[in-house]
């Protein structure tokens, strides 16, 4: 495993991390960029960390850590024997065992509500999801959010995805700000679909207002017709993908984060994207988005386009309620930033340490 070389003197006894993560960069998602931000916080903590992921790459890391890609069952052994805390980014039976079998301290981090075999559809997944259960069930859980860890029939840490505070944050040279920005993969369950109608209705009550729309998927030709037939080609504008840094830069330069998912969202991090960024969020109120946005926006119910022009059209009139929504986001990310939630992590391997003597 590599070692830290942070110059500052570590708060917390060196801890050795095997990360496993299915899915990690150079591939783009939520729990690519969670691991990814996690392990290099540890290695800035002062402890030391290797990451065990499927994923392929034909490229250089360049990384201060070691990343295993697509390891043997020899080498994940004996990553995991190396190990003081072993990590596993979601339920994972082709990696979990590892840290079980090396008899070392091994927590499962829960992305996503329990399902109780709702979403199976034939005998042989339902199997596999009860064993993935019973495996998981061995280890100590962590759920990304009071709406994860209620969805249990076990009890788990909450400790929340961090964001990248070293990305996300206030770019005073970013002015003035426009309207309104949405961030996400173009596909329905994200509900730009809703966001689009509230743009319709307000143009009927005669607030016309702007959107940059980030991000990409296989929704995108249905929303773009959508823009179209709504009469808001030149409201809406779509801009893709974009690198990190490029989608803090347009959060920077609009009011309000609109998150208008229609499934109950597990977290929300774009949520804390925005905050830092100096946006107002307006989200939907089902699910984790409430625990990410905190008191720094407002909630509607999901998939309701009355209620989210109507909340809009309220923040947009109302420059103070903005500004003293904006000034509440610093106390709130507080939680929520790479070090407090590496730093989390920490305090729950060296519990579980104490645990096992």
């Amino acid at each position: 495993m590599a070692t830290a070389t942070s110059s500052s003197s570590p708060a917390l006894e060196t801890v050795r991390i095997l990360l496993l993560s299915q899915v990690f960069h150079p591939t783009v998602g939520g729990i690519q960029s969670v691991s990814r931000v996690l392990a290099e916080e540890f290695l800035n903590l002062g402890h030391d960390v290797a990451v065990a992921t499927r994923t392929p790459s034909t490229e250089p890391d360049g990384t201060s850590y070691e990343i295993v890609r697509q390891p043997s069952i020899l080498q994940l052994l004996r990553l995991a024997q190396g190990a003081d805390l072993v990590i596993q980014q979601h339920i994972g039976l082709r990696t979990v065992w590892c840290g079980l079998l090396a008899r070392k301290p091994t927590v499962t981090v829960l992305h996503m509500p329990a399902s109780n075999g709702a979403r199976v559809q034939s005998w042989p997944a339902l199997l596999t999801e009860r064993l993935k259960w019973l495996v998981t069930s061995r280890t100590d859980l962590v759920a990304v959010s009071d709406f994860v860890a209620r969805s249990l029939s076990i009890p788990a840490e909450v400790i929340p995805n961090p964001y990248d505070d070293n990305v996300f944050r206030l770019l005073p040279c970013v002015r003035p700000r426009k309207d309104l920005a949405f961030v996400g993969r173009l596909i329905p369950e994200k509900g730009l679909h809703v966001l689009l109608r509230a743009l319709r209705k307000l143009n009927l009550a005669g607030q016309r207002r702007t959107l940059t729309v980030v991000g990409d998927g296989p929704q995108r030709p249905e929303l773009v017709r959508l823009t179209t037939d709504y009469g808001l080609v030149a409201q809406v504008k779509f801009v893709g993908a974009c690198q990190p840094s490029e989608v803090a830069t347009i959060l920077n330069a609009n009011n309000i984060l609109v998150v208008p998912s229609v499934w109950q969202e597990p977290f929300g991090i774009v949520a804390l994207e925005g905050l830092a960024c100096g946006c107002v969020v307006v989200a939907t109120e089902r699910g984790g988005l409430p625990e990410a946005t905190g008191k720094c926006g407002v909630t509607v119910p999901n998939d309701d386009s009355d209620a989210l022009a109507q909340a809009v059209a309220g923040l947009l009139r109302n420059p103070a309620q903005i500004a003293e929504l904006r000034s509440r986001a610093p106390g709130h990310l507080l939680r929520f930033t790479r070090r407090a939630c590496a730093s989390a992590y920490i305090r729950l391997a060296e519990s579980l340490q104490s645990e096992a003597k």
